[in-house]
């Protein structure tokens, strides 16, 4: 007993008269815990994916755990246990996990797809509208994933309102090229099916007035190909608002479809002219003059054209 209680005094003489030295252990052994922590979390988390890689699930899900009980506020962590639990059709703890990754980092798009795509497997699009939504200002991405679940849900009206009031980089272009045909084609489809009224039947009974009923109009034969009547309907278009480039270039494509490449060329050049700042419709015009070239044999020509598209960048 007595050599014990002469340890302790020996330890606190030791403390008092060296403090400086003692503080300096104390953070060396922090810092050496902080980083064996660090160390077991990659290793872990670098093993559930190469578990998840190759199929071992139950071990991937085992690896992922330990990381949450080493670093419970990293979201990348909740967001793999998600994927992994949806992955495993446990939906409870896949939602709570990917909710939580979400709520971290808001402005994650992947965060946010997986969770939409989630609610979308489940066979809940009102859910995965409901979180999308939330999040939409945060970003192009996620006002595409917007529009593409109104798209899904035929509320095309509101898809077409989410791709025209966002102003899209030039890297986006491309992606909402495919959501705004995805959007055309689906109209078109509607329309066939008898769920929306047909532009056919308003040009029939003359009822096109108003710069949006031609539009709808012509992107719906635009969509079911309906080339002679797109051309019909363009040409009445160009006529009653002459500065509106969209409708030159469904004139243009109609042209095209129909046999005659060189007025093609000319309805998109003169569509051209009136373009303002509208990158996915210039690709647009450029892609029909390529074509209209291709077709007359112009492969000087249409080589320009090609490099115009690379130069800019779309």
């Amino acid at each position: 007993m007595k050599g014990v209680q002469w340890f302790w005094k020996f330890a606190v003489m030791v403390m008092v008269c060296f403090p400086v030295a003692s503080h300096a252990q104390v953070e060396e052994s922090a810092e050496l815990s902080t980083e064996l922590v660090e160390d077991a979390f990659q290793d872990n988390f670098f093993e559930a994916l190469k578990q998840k890689g190759i199929g071992n699930l139950d071990k991937a899900l085992n690896h992922l755990v330990e990381c949450k009980r080493l670093e419970p506020g990293e979201a990348v962590v909740d967001y793999e246990l998600g994927r992994l639990y949806g992955e495993l059709k446990q939906y409870l703890p896949a939602e709570e996990h990917l909710q939580n990754a979400l709520k971290a980092e808001p402005g994650n798009f992947w965060y946010l797809n997986a969770v939409v795509q989630l609610y979308l497997e489940q066979e809940d699009p009102g859910k995965a509208v409901a979180v999308a939504e939330g999040y939409r200002q945060y970003g192009w991405e996620q006002e595409l994933l917007v529009a593409d679940l109104y798209i899904r849900n035929k509320d095309f009206d509101k898809a077409e309102a989410a791709l025209n009031t966002v102003e899209f980089p030039d890297e986006a272009y491309t992606a909402f090229a495919a959501v705004k045909l995805r959007l055309i084609d689906q109209r078109s489809a509607s329309a066939r099916s008898g769920s929306e009224k047909l532009p056919e039947e308003a040009t029939a009974t003359g009822e096109l007035n108003t710069l949006n009923e031609y539009k709808k109009a012509l992107e719906s034969l635009a969509g079911l190909r309906n080339y002679e009547e797109l051309l019909l309907v363009s040409t009445e278009a160009v006529g009653n608002f002459p500065a509106q480039p969209e409708f030159y270039y469904f004139r243009g494509l109609a042209q095209l479809k129909t046999g005659d490449a060189e007025q093609a060329l000319e309805t998109a050049q003169e569509g051209l002219a009136y373009l303002l700042d509208d990158n996915q419709l210039e690709l647009a015009f450029y892609q029909l003059m390529k074509e209209a070239y291709g077709v007359l044999g112009n492969d000087k020509k249409r080589k320009e054209i090609e490099n115009k598209i690379g130069q800019k960048g779309f």
